[in-house]
């Protein structure tokens, strides 16, 4: 079996997992740089108003389109 381990950079610190464990979240921290994520949700914003190909195509807040949407799948 193959360990992947990850940046050190990436790594949470003590104090980020204790505020994880007491408040059930992390962040804000920036993923993307702003003018990434500018140009993929430029890339992506048509995509989601095409519901044709969407796991539930009736439902209007576009639930689990990263099933669909392959820009949104590689984000995850």
């Amino acid at each position: 079996m193959k360990t992947i381990t990850a940046e050190p950079r990436y790594y949470l610190s003590v104090e980020e997992k204790q505020f994880f464990q007491e408040n059930g979240y992390i962040g804000p921290f920036t993923l993307f740089p702003p003018e990434e994520m500018l140009e993929l949700w430029y890339g992506i914003k048509m995509d989601l108003l095409d519901k044709e190909t969407a796991p539930f195509p009736n439902n209007k807040m576009n639930y689990d389109r990263h099933l669909d949407i392959k820009a949104l799948n590689d984000i995850i």
